[in-house]
């Protein structure tokens, strides 16, 4: 897989947050269901010379996440390697050794997202679009309702 970006999600963000309308609502959401992110991970699997990861089965792999101000717990989706970037600075000047920090990301999309945060052994409250910028959140509500609107449009 090439770059990550998501210029059109990006542009249809700000476009929400300065009109406030449905339609620009509606066009985040459609651009967010259509897009790829960043995830930050850990996993006990060595890349390859490219880059590349092959995952035989029972590797282990975790996901970084993010603490509300109100103490939930949230998943990370970044747009691009610049917004994941600003994960890792933040948590260099916060002490953290860059040794304990992984650099690998997982390429994950909504419905992936979906999956790990309703599974019944999630104790996550859902995710969040560039918490160190846009700070969009996705609650548990949303995704539940999304991900069954998505389904239920690729049956009929």
């Amino acid at each position: 897989m090439g770059k990550i970006e998501n210029t059109k999600l990006i542009e249809a963000i700000k476009r929400m947050k300065q009109d406030k309308t449905k339609e620009s609502q509606s066009i985040m959401l459609w651009e967010m269901m259509n897009a790829k992110f960043l995830n930050p991970t850990t996993l006990n699997a060595v890349p390859d010379k490219n880059g590349k990861v092959n995952i035989p089965v029972g590797t282990t792999i975790s996901f970084y996440t993010i603490i509300s101000t109100d103490k939930k717990k949230f998943a990370m989706a970044f747009t691009d390697n610049d917004e994941l970037n600003k994960w890792y600075n933040a948590n260099i000047q916060a002490g953290v050794k860059p040794e304990n920090i992984s650099r690998n990301s997982a390429v994950m999309g909504f419905m992936e997202y979906a999956e790990i945060i309703l599974n019944e052994k999630s104790d996550l409250e859902g995710f969040v679009i560039n918490p160190y910028n846009e700070n969009i959140i996705f609650n548990i509500s949303f995704i539940c309702f999304t991900s069954l609107s998505f389904l239920l449009m690729q049956i009929l």
